[in-house]
């Protein structure tokens, strides 16, 4: 059973500095799109 453990372990190991590498070298593209929120008078300081 300690033998198991460790293989999981390692492979769960693996799998986590996989995904932090991929999203360490991804190259995410910056939205295209606008957004623009209308803000109340009444919500803004006088």
């Amino acid at each position: 059973m300690g033998k198991f453990a460790l293989i999981a372990a390692a492979a769960l190991a693996v799998i986590v500095i996989g995904i932090a590498g991929a999203l360490m070298f991804w190259n995410a593209p910056a939205p295209s799109a606008r957004i623009e929120h209308v803000i109340p008078d009444a919500k803004l300081p006088k």
